[in-house]
């Protein structure tokens, strides 16, 4: 049983080798359009044509929706490559923004939870000035308002 699992193995580590001396430098920027949590995205095995970085099947899978969706049909790979930067850039820039919209979230909430504070401290000042107030008629509302303080 242990040499079925070392032949296993050594075929394993052949294999990765055989890999490994395909692999072509792609670029970054592409890597990570292609699966940013990958960090070992910039060297992947590949067998597709290449112009200035690999076109991998998703790249070209992309290009084509594209070219679907425009109706039009492009035969030059450096076109092909040109609309997958550009894409690229879209990507990043829609990232840049949903950034920004984080933070402002994050701002949001923090004043949020800081008027939501500052109003339960009013309430607790109006309960206790409406404790030391004389009392009144039980019909008759609170002689303090949460308005009363805000003027």
């Amino acid at each position: 049983m242990d040499d079925i699992d070392k032949e296993k193995e050594v075929i394993k580590q052949k294999k990765m080798e055989a890999m490994k001396e395909k692999m072509v430098p792609v670029d970054e920027d592409v890597a990570n359009f292609i699966n940013p949590d990958i960090p070992q995205a910039v060297e992947r095995p590949t067998q597709y044509s290449t112009v200035h970085v690999s076109m991998y099947k998703f790249q070209r899978d992309y290009v084509n929706s594209i070219q679907k969706h425009l109706g039009i049909n492009i035969k030059s790979n450096f076109m092909k490559h040109a609309i997958l930067m550009f894409c690229i850039e879209q990507k990043k820039i829609i990232d840049a923004k949903h950034e920004a919209d984080e933070e402002f979230k994050k701002a949001y909430k923090n004043w949020r939870r800081k008027y939501l504070i500052e109003k339960f401290k009013l309430k607790e000042k109006i309960a206790e000035l409406n404790r030391m107030a004389p009392a009144q008629d039980d019909n008759k509302e609170d002689p303090f308002t949460v308005e009363d303080l805000m003027e």
